[in-house]
């Protein structure tokens, strides 16, 4: 039976502590420098203008479709009034191609027509009136025939005024009808881009995300691609860390590794989803705990819980 002594406690006391230290702190073989990293989206201006409006400011956080700037857009109204305008224009044009003549116009005509139906009627008279008398020789040959020329004359006007009718209750010819609908169509087109280069000059947010950093402000003048803000992307944080090429056998993607930053004791599980497939020379900002080779290969690892950690951030990956 063995005796507890004093010692003999204090000796196992010792050794499992050291069991719980050596199984809790990583070897510094085990442990690779890096630093947080994330991913934006960088907005920017789709055309060159004043910025009159901002509605968020760094740090607010953006839902998608969230306003984000406006530019001036006092050139754009006046195209799109003046598209409008034409669009109306043509869409008259192209109804009234379609019409024939208008009402006060077929009103005259009608008149005409009396008339010459009047006209018509006493010609007709004249001439059963000069040919009888013409019969009894009570009147000359030339008289009569005077009244007949007459009586043709009134029937051909009638014929004309007519057919002057049937000709403006016609709609335009074939190609005319066709040349205004295609007028139309291009009013309408030009309408819509002009309501689209509208709308280009007011920003909104094309993803949730919370705003990074502005780098144009209200009052400011831009140009058309130039970023105004960056919006950094939820879920995206990621350790990078640059691994020797002797080592690449010790991960893989899919591995689970842990990552520690200052100020935090509990460390932060992550899963590497990248390995370079290029090799580089190991960057002078990076400081390992131990010489490194100097070719190396990038890996990245996507956090699981990186709420609290900052792009930039140095982190220890363990890849034990």
């Amino acid at each position: 039976m063995i005796a507890w002594t004093p010692y003999v406690r204090n000796l196992l006391a010792w050794l499992l502590c050291g069991f719980i230290c050596a199984c809790e702190n990583p070897r510094d073989s085990d442990i690779v420098s890096g630093y947080v990293e994330a991913e934006y989206v960088y907005v920017a201006a789709p055309r060159p203008g004043w910025i009159v409006r901002q509605t968020l400011r760094e740090g607010d956080r953006v839902e998608d479709g969230a306003m984000l700037f406006e530019l001036d857009q006092d050139r754009e109204d006046r195209q799109l009034e003046e598209a409008q305008a034409r669009l109306v224009r043509s869409r008259e044009l192209q109804e009234d191609a379609g019409q024939g003549a208008r009402k006060e116009e077929i009103d005259l005509l009608e008149a005409q027509l009396q008339a010459a139906r009047a006209r018509l009627d006493l010609a007709a008279a004249e001439r059963e009136r000069w040919e009888k008398t013409a019969a009894q020789d009570l009147a000359s040959h030339s008289q009569r025939d005077a009244a007949v020329a007459e009586h043709r004359a009134a029937q051909a006007e009638l014929r004309v005024t007519e057919q002057r009718i049937r000709v403006a209750r016609l709609p335009a010819r074939e190609h005319q009808i066709n040349a205004a609908r295609a007028e139309t169509e291009a009013a309408t087109a030009a309408a819509a881009v002009a309501e689209w280069e509208l709308g280009q000059r007011a920003v909104r947010a094309g993803t949730v995300g919370i705003i990074d950093e502005i780098y144009f402000r209200t009052g400011e003048y831009v140009q058309a691609g130039t970023p105004v803000c960056s919006i950094l992307l939820p879920d995206t944080r990621k350790a990078r860390f640059y691994l020797p090429q002797a080592r690449l056998s010790e991960i893989q993607l899919g591995a689970t590794v842990e990552v520690r930053v200052d100020g935090n004791p509990h460390g932060l599980a992550a899963r590497i989803s990248h390995i370079a497939s290029d090799a580089e020379f190991t960057p002078p900002v990076l400081y390992g705990r131990e010489a490194r080779d100097n070719l190396v290969f990038l890996v990245e690892a996507d956090l699981e819980d990186s709420v609290t950690l900052h792009p930039g951030q140095p982190v220890d990956v363990i890849l034990r």
